[in-house]
């Protein structure tokens, strides 16, 4: 099964080749900025039916917060 840890250090490792120039802060920043809509568009191109090493959680985690529920009281 693949974990999200492997699609963090995946994109980390695009961006150091991508642009090499960049310092680590650089990097950095542009990996907090960047990393959530790639790894929401990543999931979302595999095919739940041709590929199930994607789990359900990973794939929620991919969506994002649901925008269904605004306020949570006890």
């Amino acid at each position: 099964m693949i974990i999200y840890s492997e699609y963090y250090t995946t994109f980390k490792e695009m961006i150091r080749q991508k642009r090499s120039h960049y310092g680590e802060l650089e990097a950095e920043r542009v990996h907090n900025e960047d990393f959530i809509s790639w790894f929401a568009n990543k999931i979302a191109l595999i095919d739940p039916l041709k590929d199930d090493n994607i789990s359900n959680d990973l794939r929620s985690l991919a969506r994002g917060p649901s925008n269904i529920v605004s306020l949570y009281k006890k």
